[in-house]
């Protein structure tokens, strides 16, 4: 990356940087991923079945996360969850997140390439070092 002595990238480095984060956002891996949200967010059955489950989880407290539930209790949690994981728009969502993910990490070993830096071993979660 381009810097003017030390004091930060350069504008044409910050003009590429905006047109890939651009490109990106109109990728199919984020289109796809927001489509995705968008329809797990705005479907009633969706949003009822993910309040049911968070409901039961809470309810049943400590017992829930420890696994300490009675044979009945823990057959409507498992219900519960295998419901969410057969729901089309849930199933939609991780699949859209898959590949938004792989999109991810294809465009970082890109630019790690064209840089000469490994962004996933010098970047993380606060920014790169």
């Amino acid at each position: 990356m381009q810097t003017t002595q030390e004091t930060g990238p350069t504008t044409a480095t910050l003009d590429v940087a905006r047109r890939f984060a651009e490109e990106l956002k109109r990728s199919d891996a984020v289109v796809g991923f927001t489509t995705a949200q968008q329809a797990l967010a705005t479907s009633e059955a969706t949003q009822a079945l993910l309040a049911e489950y968070r409901e039961a989880h809470q309810s049943l407290g400590w017992r829930a996360r420890t696994g300490a539930l009675d044979p009945a209790e823990a057959e409507h949690l498992n219900s519960l969850q295998q419901r969410i994981q057969s729901d089309p728009r849930v199933a939609a969502l991780q699949q859209a997140q898959d590949e938004l993910r792989t999109a991810c990490q294809q465009a970082a070993d890109t630019l790690s390439e064209s840089a000469g830096i490994d962004l996933a071993t010098n970047c993380g979660p606060g920014g790169c070092g």
